[in-house]
């Protein structure tokens, strides 16, 4: 049985909330987009993508890298609109189907799984100058670059997101979030914060009030998964 909740908040330094979420249990759809704050109207390009996702049928999540595309091309015509040139989001999306999980991710939003044995897993990496940096080696990583995305919705070349299939087995819990919650807790504590708590409500308030508590200098926003054992992840509630 599929357990789950999601919530967001504004945070401590920011006057709005540019974050927006999709937590739909009964379909097994479960999304963050953080809206680009940098940028004008990142709460409308996390909004479309959001609203585009709870409108998409099953046909269309067949084809994530396709649907992502759309989704971003969809921003972009709305940032031509709105005449403010470039406006973005980040998107990580779960897709539950069975024992596994379908993930897409562009930006740096991030998917965490605590496995049944209590190991911790980042299953998506951040799309920044920052990360490509240490992938490459580089260990004088200046602290800005980890803001700085190397991909996001909206941006007028196509996109490409990384898309990949996990196994999501019984007794794992699975946790999606915004920046706001990984560039302020240490990931030791997030995995501590999953693997502890007692429902996935007290996991998300657990993790936005300790980013609160740590200055809170940006939206924040989390969706947490549990696949309880003794029934199938197709089984939801």
């Amino acid at each position: 049985m599929i357990q789950s909740y999601a919530d967001t908040h504004p945070g401590m330094r920011r006057g709005g909330n540019e974050d927006a979420f999709l937590h739909e249990p009964d379909r097994g759809v479960f999304a963050v987009a953080d809206g680009l704050g940098g940028l004008s109207y990142g709460e409308v390009a996390s909004g479309i993508a959001v609203e585009m996702l709870r409108e998409a049928t099953a046909a269309d999540f067949e084809d994530l890298t396709g649907l992502v595309r759309k989704i971003s091309v969809a921003i972009a015509k709305k940032g031509a609109e709105l005449k403010s040139g470039t406006i973005g989001t980040t998107l990580t999306l779960a897709i539950l189907e069975g024992g596994y999980a379908r993930l897409a991710q562009v930006g740096d939003s991030l998917a965490y799984m605590v496995l049944p044995d209590g190991t911790g897993v980042q299953l998506t990496r951040e799309q920044t100058v920052a990360e490509e940096y240490r992938r490459a080696g580089r260990t004088n990583i200046e602290p800005y670059l980890e803001h700085v995305l190397t991909q996001c919705l909206g941006q007028e070349r196509e996109v490409l997101p990384d898309v990949f299939v996990r196994e999501f087995p019984a007794g794992a819990r699975m946790l999606l979030c915004s920046d706001g919650i990984t560039k302020t807790i240490d990931d030791a504590s997030i995995y501590d914060t999953v693997r502890r708590g007692s429902d996935p409500k007290a996991i998300v308030d657990k993790l936005i009030r300790t980013a609160n508590e740590k200055g809170g200098p940006d939206n924040s926003t989390a969706v947490v998964i549990f696949n309880e054992p003794g029934s199938a992840a197709a089984s939801r509630s």
